[in-house]
């Protein structure tokens, strides 16, 4: 059986893709000042029934940009998420490379809030999305990366509690009410 979470993931830099995103094959071109700019290629995986490029990817593209745009203000290792988003799709991609240019403001009513636009262009510089995103900077802001010593166990408790599970489903219930309320942040 393979694992499906809790993952730890550790960047190799504050501005540089998660695993979904270099999953995409996402490019970071610029991360600047609140903006940024990224690409992603059309590749056959990515495409949808019909030959086009399947709409959840160009709206991850956008909403990773406009993520990247935020990091770029924000203070290192400052967890936050996107809480609200809005796309509209223009015109279908067919082919090629794809650009994502995205801008984020800070809320000036609310606090810890941030909102966010992008628009994607295909390789013949026509928009084919508009999208806008609203970002939530979490109450306990840092990200909290584990250690070793509480992972470990942590990891090794889930293993025995699965193995026990092939023996005894009754297993289940006590081994999520142990496993279910850890919680590193809360937005």
């Amino acid at each position: 059986m393979e694992f499906t979470g809790p993952h730890v993931v550790k960047l190799d830099k504050w501005i540089s893709p998660a695993p979904f995103e270099k999953l995409l094959n996402m490019t970071i071109h610029k991360s600047e000042k609140g903006e940024a700019l990224l690409s992603m290629p059309f590749y056959y995986q990515y495409a949808q029934g019909a030959g086009l490029l399947h709409g959840g990817a160009i709206i991850s593209l956008a909403d990773t940009a406009v993520a990247m745009a935020m990091k770029s203000v924000l203070e290192e290792n400052t967890h936050f998420a996107t809480i609200e988003v809005n796309a509209r799709f223009l015109y279908p991609v067919k082919k090629g490379m794809v650009k994502a240019y995205a801008k984020v403001t800070p809320d000036s009513e609310k606090e810890r809030i941030f909102n966010g636009i992008a628009e994607v262009f295909n390789e013949e510089k026509i928009k084919v999305l508009d999208f806008s995103s609203v970002f939530k900077i979490a109450r306990n802001s840092k990200i909290i990366y584990p250690t070793l010593t509480w992972f470990f166990p942590l990891t090794l408790l889930w293993y025995i509690n699965l193995s026990a599970l092939l023996i005894n489903e009754s297993k289940v219930s006590s081994f999520l009410a142990f496993v279910a309320p850890i919680e590193i942040v809360t937005l």
